[in-house]
């Protein structure tokens, strides 16, 4: 169940309005589910127009989950993941945050994520982005810590179609881990947010 608030003046190339919403997923074997669960995710999105051509697009997005009953741990396809090009750009996909004992992603019961975007328009369709990225996941709702979260700066390309812009990043990782990669470049079509 969801609700979205959307004011955006155009949903593939926004320059002003908000993106909200809000989504909920029960879970029980009263519904025929094989786990019980309770899923709460946020997200609020705006856009802004500086001077023709500059647009400050910025997005907070947050998620929650709760195993309740016999359900002790949520299934991993239910699980929060972040990384990759439409989260923290810098990191793999679904690479942040807990990892198992043979070093895989194995996601976590709450989220926390942040994006900031200034979109310069260089004329006949083609732009430049910076960003900022920052976010974590954790393994439980009562571990979450803002102080954990992980930040990536970069630079990307854009170049205008029909559907949204064809994208290419590249997100350097500013906490840099033992053993981590510097950044990750990434390719996409429409905006990450």
């Amino acid at each position: 169940l969801g609700i979205i608030y959307d004011t955006r003046d155009n949903p593939f190339y926004p320059t002003k309005g908000i993106l909200s919403g809000i989504s909920t997923k029960l879970t029980s074997p009263v519904f025929l589910s094989e786990s019980d669960f309770i899923k709460l995710t946020l997200y609020g999105n705006i856009y802004h127009e500086l001077i023709p051509g500059l647009v400050l697009a910025a997005s907070l997005r947050g998620g929650l989950a709760k195993g309740y009953g016999a359900t002790t741990e949520l299934p991993i396809v239910e699980r929060f993941f972040l990384g990759g090009r439409t989260t923290v750009r810098g990191y793999e996909q679904d690479t942040l945050g807990p990892k198992g004992s043979d070093d895989n992603p194995t996601g976590g019961n709450a989220f926390l994520m942040e994006n900031l975007e200034m979109r310069i328009s260089l004329g006949k369709g083609i732009g430049l982005v910076t960003f900022l990225d920052g976010g974590n996941v954790w393994v439980d709702t009562k571990d979450v810590d803002p102080s954990n979260m992980k930040f990536t700066a970069g630079l990307g390309l854009r170049y205008d179609t029909p559907v949204g812009p064809l994208r290419v990043d590249y997100g350097y990782k500013l906490q840099k881990e033992k053993d981590e990669s510097t950044g990750e470049l990434h390719f996409s079509i429409g905006h990450a947010f």
